[in-house]
């Protein structure tokens, strides 16, 4: 986290995030203790360093279908953050993604489904690609 100099907030994506945050601190010698440091949904500290961690319950299956984690309770853990983020009080404009979104099986969505761009792979009809077999 050395190299993030503008890190303002880490939002915490259930407790073994957490627990990996608390242990990374611990070794960088900013607490000694996790004494002062419980898991809930929505709890907020700060870091000796000024480090704002919010805490979120894990947006798993089992959170969200049981009712544990609703929508509303996710996304105002992310609305808190940008406000400590942004303390001055301008709402920064919504947040984009750079790169192209991964689709289910990881692969970045493209527009096209014939595959000219990778030499030795060719298109099925789902648009999956494959590697061509050479004998």
């Amino acid at each position: 986290m050395g190299l993030l100099r503008n890190l303002r907030v880490v939002v915490c994506l259930g407790r073994i995030a957490f627990d990996g945050l608390l242990g990374w601190a611990q070794r960088c010698a900013m607490v000694g203790s996790r004494a002062g440091f419980a898991f809930a949904h929505g709890a907020e500290y700060t870091l000796p360093n000024g480090l704002a961690v919010i805490t979120s319950y894990h947006p798993s299956l089992q959170n969200t279908n049981t009712g544990k984690l609703t929508k509303s309770m996710f996304l105002g853990v992310f609305q808190r953050a940008r406000e400590l983020a942004n303390p001055a009080g301008g709402i920064p404009p919504p947040l984009r993604p750079s790169m192209p979104m991964p689709n289910r099986r990881g692969a970045a969505k493209s527009g096209h489904r014939a595959d000219e761009s990778h030499p030795g792979r060719k298109a099925t009809k789902r648009g999956k690609e494959h590697e061509k077999v050479y004998t």
